[in-house]
């Protein structure tokens, strides 16, 4: 990975927010995110049932992922607005993946490679990597069920590469040591496969 970079090497992190899903893994660990790529405001309503994955961020409660789309009512895909990749709701899918791929509390830089699709990203290229740049010193709390993560992200450096990442079929936080089928967002004590479903 030193060839992306030159100089000192951080935190790598990988994150490709599709129409359909978001994807985000970091270098080094074996953290990995798969979830619906939505994000909308408000709280969750008691007898939810799965843990509940929410962020709060500049005083904004958020439902985030699989949680968004289960809650809300939103449609399970996201918006095909044509400032898709790089609106507010972009923004912030971004952070609760940083957030997330942190992994505990604490303050943390990140190098971003992000994904477009290989139709927009030469639209889309600039405008993603001055957004993800833009990310500097931003707190966010991440509660997954009844664990939360509290984090204070910067984005050092940015690179945004075509993605021809095939759309998964399942969401997923996955960690290391457990063996259970992946279901909506379960509990990060829990393992996935080790990488997206395969096609």
């Amino acid at each position: 990975m030193s060839s992306l970079w030159t100089g000192e090497i951080c935190d790598i992190a990988f994150i490709d927010r599709g129409f359909g899903f978001l994807k985000a893994g970091r270098v080094g660990s074996e953290l990995r995110l798969v979830t619906q790529s939505l994000i909308t405001t408000g709280t969750v309503l008691p007898g939810f049932g799965d843990d509940p994955v929410t962020m709060t961020y500049r005083g904004t409660n958020y439902l985030v992922g699989t949680t968004a789309a289960k809650q809300s009512g939103l449609a399970s895909h996201a918006d095909l607005a044509d400032d898709a990749p790089v609106n507010q709701e972009s923004r912030l899918l971004y952070l609760a993946a940083l957030a997330y791929l942190a992994g505990q509390s604490g303050a943390y830089r990140f190098k971003v490679v992000a994904g477009l699709p290989v139709d927009t990203w030469e639209q889309h290229r600039d405008a993603l990597k001055q957004m993800l740049l833009s990310l500097k010193h931003e707190t966010v709390k991440l509660r997954i069920g009844s664990e939360e993560i509290h984090a204070a992200i910067t984005v050092d450096d940015a690179m945004v590469v075509p993605s021809l990442l095939a759309q998964p079929s399942t969401c997923y936080w996955t960690r290391p040591g457990a063996s259970t089928t992946p279901s909506p967002f379960p509990p990060r004590s829990l393992a996935g496969p080790s990488g997206p479903p395969q096609p």
